[in-house]
C-alpha cells in the first residue's frame, strides 16, 4: 500500500473529514456571512454586515468558548473520569457516544447499548447538569436581544437608551458590551447574564475541584495548559459575577459606575472600595 493510500485510509483522514466542515462553519460564522450571523444581526436590529472588527472579535470569542465547551466535555467524559475513580468505561453515561452509537445502528436500532446511557455515578450526573446549565445560559445570552429598534435621533435623547458603537444599535439601560457573549448587556438580558456567570463559576469550580489535581499531576502538556486556562477563566468569571452583584445591590450599571468614577476622578481602588463598602 502506498503512502497516499495509507494516509487516505487512516484515522487521521477520518477525523479530518469529520472536523473540517465544522472548522469551516466556525470560520464562516466569524469572518463570513453565514445564516446564523445574519439571523443574529437581523434579530438584534443591527446591520447585516459582519465585516467590522468589533463584530468579528465578538464572533471569534463565541467560537472560542464553543470550542472550550467541546474540549471540556471530551477531557472529562472521555479521559479524566476514567482515571480518577469515576466510570471506568468512557462510554457509560456519555450522551455523545450514545448518539454516535444510535446513528451507527440506524434504521433498525438493533444492537444499541441502551443500558450504557443510564450507568451514571453521582459525579457524572452532577457534572452533566452543571455543564448543560452553563451551555444553556451561555447560548441564551448570545441569542438574547437587549437591543431596541433604531429610532434615529430621538433615541439619543432618551436617558435610558444608549447607542453601542460596537453593535451599531441602541440598547435600553445598557450595562456594557460583552465580548464574552458577543452581545450587549442591557435591561432585557442582565439577569440572564448574571445567571450565566453563576452557572459558569459553578461548572468550572466543580470541574477544577474534581479534576484539577489529576490534570496538573498525571496528564499531558495540553491538559496542563487547559487546566491553567480553566483556573484563570474561573477566577475571571467569579470576579465579574461579584462586580455585577455589587452593582445590582446599588442599582447601578457598569456605565454609571465608570461615569461616576470619571466624574469624581477617583483612583480605581477607591472606586472599588466605595462600591463594596459605602
Amino acid at each position: 500500500m502506498t503512502t497516499w493510500e495509507e494516509a487516505l485510509t487512516s484515522w487521521g483522514a477520518v477525523y479530518a473529514a469529520l472536523f473540517l466542515p465544522a472548522a469551516l462553519l466556525l470560520a464562516n460564522f466569524v469572518l463570513g456571512k453565514c445564516f446564523v450571523s445574519e439571523a443574529l444581526c437581523r434579530a438584534q436590529h443591527a446591520s447585516r454586515s459582519v465585516h467590522s472588527w468589533s463584530r468579528i472579535l465578538g464572533r471569534a470569542h463565541i467560537a472560542v468558548v464553543t470550542l472550550s465547551f467541546a474540549w471540556q466535555y471530551y477531557a472529562v467524559m472521555f479521559v479524566a473520569r476514567t482515571k480518577t475513580g469515576g466510570n471506568s468505561d468512557p462510554r457509560a453515561c456519555n450522551a455523545l457516544f450514545f448518539a454516535w452509537d444510535l446513528a451507527g445502528h440506524l434504521p433498525y436500532l438493533r444492537g444499541v447499548q441502551w443500558s450504557l446511557l443510564l450507568q451514571c455515578c453521582t459525579s457524572d450526573a452532577a457534572y452533566l447538569v452543571l455543564f448543560g446549565v452553563f451551555a444553556f445560559f451561555y447560548a441564551s445570552c448570545v441569542f438574547s436581544v437587549p437591543q431596541v429598534t433604531t429610532c434615529g435621533a430621538g433615541a439619543e435623547e432618551d436617558d435610558a437608551t444608549f447607542y453601542c458603537r460596537r453593535c451599531g444599535t441602541y440598547v435600553h439601560q445598557m450595562d456594557h458590551h460583552c465580548y464574552f457573549i458577543g452581545n450587549c448587556v442591557g435591561e432585557r438580558n442582565r439577569r440572564l447574564f448574571v445567571c450565566c456567570l453563576v452557572a459558569g463559576v459553578a461548572n468550572l469550580s466543580y470541574l477544577l475541584y474534581n479534576y484539577a489535581l489529576w490534570a496538573m499531576m498525571h496528564s499531558d502538556v495540553i491538559t496542563h495548559i487547559g487546566a491553567v486556562l480553566a483556573i484563570g477563566f474561573d477566577v475571571y468569571l467569579a470576579g465579574l459575577l461579584a462586580f455585577q452583584i455589587l452593582l445590582l445591590r446599588r442599582g447601578w450599571t457598569t456605565r454609571e459606575f465608570l461615569r461616576s468614577r470619571q466624574r469624581d476622578r477617583e483612583p480605581l481602588m477607591r472606586s472599588v472600595h466605595r462600591l463594596c463598602f459605602s
